[in-house]
């Protein structure tokens, strides 16, 4: 059996998501951070021949978060959870004897942002389990500046870590697959710093994976570095808007664990950093087992949803009017990017009116803008890494389209003056870039130069140099 793990930061952001689950070449698929909701899920996406998929989505904002599990027809499971509640339901009825329920009283916001799936799946060649539990989990990232994220970061992480411990306290064997949000050891990161290894978060991530070397009663092992336990700059995410990849200067934040009495059937586990397509790469591991699959169409089986729900009915099936009605007709124009269909709903009836100007769904809908941007618009946007492997927002700014700009309208008041040239970095004499500071504080938006290479390790002479000058 193959299992692959891959944030796809979005979904539809796949051009063609058929060829790239056949590439991956896995049994069982789970993807992080789809960034969809249960009303923008569509057939293209949930129906791909060979496999069937099942989805969580976030319950309190679109467009973000969300899990997705894709499993080849002949590894389907035969039961599946959206949602840590449910699985604990699950277990408290297999195993009334015990109390399972008692031991959180959050799961409702714990569960709300769509990043748990658990598939169970049959063993055939195993007599200490009888069953295989594939968690796909997206973990939160830690802001450093609201501690009730990081408060929720640490619940989500002990409820995982309990609901795994009564998966294998009930005689399962539990795989883990996801985007973790956290680097386990500093060979994982590209800069750690010194607070690494005081992290509340990492502190738990030392105690929940096992360590041969140490007395530990970790309950899972980390398969790639049961393979690879010393070999260093293996990352799986990197920083895309500084270019960080180029360089491989990135972290390692997505892993496959495996409970301890799995990993005999480890063969193999390893990091896919040529593909491309996120700011993640996938992670992919093959393992002895074998499960045999289950012939029943689940409830949250996209596969019963498209063939219950039918035909999917689009705005535009509403607006289409009977060719025998004269009276109205639609026109429909494609945008230049194929993303948005534009409508414009002209109404004869109306039009006799001599009503002399009313909105259409093209003046609703349209995507263009005729209006010059601001001085403050921007060309991209960068990011600083931190030790715990996220970022923190830094906006890139076109130095000279903004002087271009500045220098337009002072000429409105009769002031005039050449564009300021960006200057030299110091490391490689090459023209800088202008950035803006983001991280609150006293020099919030205030601009400086930097050097205008990707970011890279400090003995890389390819990497950007340390040039920094103030633009004021």
């Amino acid at each position: 059996m193959k299992i692959a793990t891959w944030n796809v930061n979005g979904l539809r952001s796949i051009v063609d998501l058929q060829k790239t689950l056949l590439a991956l070449d896995c049994d069982i698929i789970c993807l992080q951070e789809t960034k969809l909701s249960y009303d923008t899920l569509d057939s293209s996406l949930a129906l791909i021949d060979g496999f069937d998929s099942y989805f969580a989505f976030c319950q309190v904002r679109r467009g973000y978060s969300g899990v997705a599990t894709y499993c080849k027809s002949n590894f389907s499971p035969d039961l599946v959870f959206n949602n840590f509640h449910d699985l604990y339901q699950e277990l408290q009825f297999a195993h009334p004897d015990r109390q399972y329920l008692g031991d959180f009283d959050d799961f409702d916001l714990l569960d709300n942002e769509g990043r748990v799936l658990a598939s169970r799946h049959k063993l055939t060649n195993c007599s200490k389990a009888e069953f295989l539990f594939i968690l796909n989990v997206y973990c939160p990232r830690v802001d450093p500046e609201q501690m009730d994220r990081q408060n929720y970061r640490l619940a989500f992480l002990k409820l995982l870590q309990h609901c795994t411990e009564c998966l294998l306290n009930s005689g399962n064997y539990v795989l883990i697959l996801g985007d973790m949000n956290l680097c386990h050891k500093r060979i994982d990161h590209c800069d750690p710093d010194q607070q690494f290894d005081t992290n509340e978060a990492r502190i738990w991530l030392c105690e929940f994976l096992y360590d041969s070397n140490e007395n530990s009663d970790g309950k899972m092992v980390d398969l790639y570095r049961l393979h690879y336990p010393d070999k260093v700059r293996m990352f799986t995410c990197w920083n895309t808007q500084k270019r960080a990849r180029i360089l491989n200067y990135g972290t390692r934040i997505d892993y496959i664990l495996a409970n301890v009495d799995l990993i005999d059937q480890c063969n193999c586990c390893e990091i896919l950093s040529t593909i491309q397509g996120s700011d993640h790469c996938p992670v992919i591991a093959e393992l002895s087992t074998k499960i045999s699959a289950a012939n029943v169409q689940l409830q949250l089986s996209s596969r019963k949803r498209f063939a219950s729900a039918g035909t999917q009915l689009s705005l535009l099936t509403f607006l289409k009017t009977n060719n025998n009605n004269n009276n109205s007709t639609i026109a429909v124009e494609k945008n230049n990017d194929d993303t948005d269909d534009q409508l414009v709903l002209l109404n004869e009836s109306v039009r006799k009116r001599k009503i002399r100007k009313c909105l259409t769904l093209k003046d609703l809908w349209s995507t263009k803008d005729n209006t010059q941007p601001t001085v403050s618009s921007v060309s991209s946007v960068t990011a600083e890494v931190n030790a715990d492997g996220e970022v923190e927002d830094v906006v890139e700014v076109d130095a000279e389209e903004k002087l271009i700009r500045v220098e337009n309208w002072k000429k409105l008041f009769g002031r005039t003056s050449q564009p300021r040239q960006a200057p030299l970095c110091k490391g490689h004499g090459e023209r800088c870039v202008l950035r803006s500071v983001k991280k609150a504080g006293k020099n919030l938006n205030r601009k400086f130069y930097c050097c205008a290479r990707p970011v890279g390790f400090k003995d890389d002479k390819q990497s950007r140099c340390d040039h920094f000058q103030w633009a004021d």
